[in-house]
C-alpha cells in the first residue's frame, strides 16, 4: 500500500504533526494537534478504520481542534474543508448557522462579497442576499436600513414567481432526461397562474415600499405608486 493515495494521506498526517520542519507544523503540531497511538504507528490500523482514501477526498478532522483519531476524521472534499477551517466565517440568519461559502452557494453572493460587507458592518440578512450592486436604501436619520430586507423580499417573491410560470409552462413537455413532466389538472393551474400573479404583485409592492423609505420620492405619492401598479393588473 505504501505509495498509494491513502498511505501518502497518513504520512502527510504525521508530517504536519510531528516534524518541526514541515511547512504547516506550526498549524497543526505547534499548536498541539497530534496523532493518537492506534494510526501513529500502524498505518494497517489506519486503513483499518477509515478506508481507502475516496477519489477527490482527503483527511479532515471534524473538530478541528481536536487530534487526528477515529471518531474525529473523516474523508472530505475541498468544499467541505473550506467549511471546516479555523479561519472560516460562521453566518447566523434565522438560527441557521452557516459558513459564508455555504451561503454564498444559497445566494448566488460571492464570498468574498459576504464577508467584506460583514465587515463593513452590514446585517447578516442584506449580507448575504442583496444581489452585487443593489442599492441600500437609508433610513430619516441617514443610517443604513437594518433590512437591506426589501431587496431580499422582492427579489424571492420574484423569483418564486418566474420559478412557478416555468413550472407551469414545463407541463407535458420531456425533460433533458426524456422523462415527460407531469400536467396537473387544469383547475389547480389556473390557481397556480393566479398565486403567481400575486407573488408578482407582492414584488413590486415591497420595490414600492423600498423606494418609500428610500426618500426619493420627488412628487409622487405612495398610494398614487401602487394605484398605478393595480391598475396594470387589471
Amino acid at each position: 500500500m505504501e505509495g498509494s493515495r491513502t498511505y501518502v494521506c497518513w504520512s502527510n498526517m504525521k508530517a504536519t504533526c510531528f516534524n518541526e520542519k514541515h511547512h504547516r507544523y506550526t498549524a497543526y503540531g505547534g499548536r498541539g494537534i497530534t496523532v493518537c497511538d492506534r494510526w501513529r504507528d500502524s498505518f494497517e490500523n489506519f486503513l483499518a478504520d477509515m478506508g481507502e482514501a475516496p477519489e477527490g477526498r482527503t483527511i479532515d478532522r471534524i473538530n478541528v481542534n481536536g487530534n487526528y483519531e477515529p471518531g474525529n476524521c473523516r474523508w472530505a472534499t475541498r468544499e467541505q474543508q473550506d467549511n471546516n477551517k479555523r479561519s472560516s466565517v460562521k453566518v447566523n440568519i434565522d438560527g441557521n448557522l452557516k459558513t459564508a461559502a455555504e451561503w454564498s452557494s444559497i445566494s448566488g453572493v460571492p464570498r468574498r462579497t459576504i464577508v467584506s460587507r460583514l465587515n463593513l458592518g452590514w446585517e447578516t440578512r442584506p449580507a448575504v442576499f442583496m444581489a452585487v450592486g443593489a442599492k441600500r436604501t437609508q433610513d430619516k436619520e441617514g443610517g443604513m436600513m437594518s433590512g437591506g430586507s426589501f431587496d431580499y423580499a422582492y427579489q424571492r417573491a420574484e423569483w418564486f414567481a418566474d420559478e412557478l410560470r416555468n413550472k407551469l409552462a414545463e407541463q407535458g413537455k420531456q425533460d433533458l432526461r426524456g422523462w415527460t413532466v407531469t400536467e396537473w389538472p387544469p383547475e389547480v393551474s389556473a390557481r397556480l397562474h393566479e398565486i403567481a400573479d400575486i407573488a408578482e404583485l407582492a414584488s413590486k409592492l415591497m420595490k414600492e415600499a423600498e423606494w418609500l423609505y428610500s426618500g426619493d420620492t420627488g412628487d409622487d405619492t405612495f398610494m398614487s405608486r401602487v394605484d398605478a401598479i393595480r391598475k396594470g393588473t387589471e
